[in-house]
């Protein structure tokens, strides 16, 4: 029996502060050999589309150093070819990153280096065909791509018209509660239409804690989100006030 093609499609999606958006790439394998054929990095936004092919036992050789199997370390590896890119060619960024990819303690977490600092990163998720076709690829890579993009879209909305109710709260209550900061991280299932959860993350001026919150938002809007956060942050002021 031959060795059946699989398109393992792993999504990124990187932000710099001037709006350009650098996403998406695709790692294509073989099965039963695990060889990686070539490495297909698409970038979208206006910048042009480059493949960039390494050969297997080199590749090989550098996932035996990082700790990681072949495919994992294929996706790391393609995460910082996306990423350097934004390095503005140096050299020194360039390998000090890949090596920070390569070789940390953690799985897939990207280190910034100072060129990069001013990035917001996304990890969008990982999926896998075993459809067979170029077709079936780019139909499913623009799919996604459309669904993210407007998802992200309207979490940033929502997180905007959060961030200017906490301002107003914060002027209007000052004796009462403040809401310093807000951040969220988002779990993607690309086995279901929408995002189901997102992490908030509240920090109150006057605690040293920071309290992290889980909202369904199949079920919850904005204004329900921002009432349960208010809600959550009067009641440890209470309690610590109490104390």
């Amino acid at each position: 029996m031959q060795s059946q093609t699989v398109y393992k499609e792993c999504f990124r999606m990187i932000e710099t502060v001037n709006g350009n958006t650098y996403f998406l790439f695709t790692v294509q394998t073989k099965t039963k050999s695990y060889t990686i054929d070539e490495l297909d990095v698409t970038l979208i936004d206006g910048l042009d589309h480059w493949n960039c092919k390494i050969e297997n036992e080199m590749l090989k050789s550098l996932a035996s150093q990082s700790g990681l199997c072949l495919l994992d370390y294929a996706e790391v590896l393609l995460s910082a070819l996306c990423d350097e890119i934004t390095a503005e060619g140096n050299d020194d960024v360039k390998t000090a990153f890949l090596y920070d990819v390569a070789f940390g303690s953690q799985y897939c977490q990207l280190s910034w280096k100072q060129k990069l600092s001013n990035c917001t990163f996304y990890h969008l998720g990982t999926a896998t065909l075993t459809k067979i076709g170029t077709a079936e690829v780019v139909s499913s890579l623009q799919r996604l791509y459309n669904f993210s993009f407007r998802e992200i879209t309207n979490l940033k909305e929502t997180l905007h018209s959060l961030e200017t109710r906490c301002e107003r709260l914060k002027q209007e209550r000052s004796q009462a509660f403040a809401v310093r900061t807000l951040y969220c991280i988002l779990f993607l299932t690309f086995n279901s239409q929408r995002i189901r959860k997102v992490t908030v993350q509240v920090q109150l001026n006057f605690l040293p804690v920071i309290s992290w919150h889980h909202f369904d938002l199949e079920h919850l809007h904005a204004q329900q989100i921002f009432s349960k956060i208010k809600t959550k942050a009067i009641r440890i002021y209470k309690k610590r006030h109490h104390e």
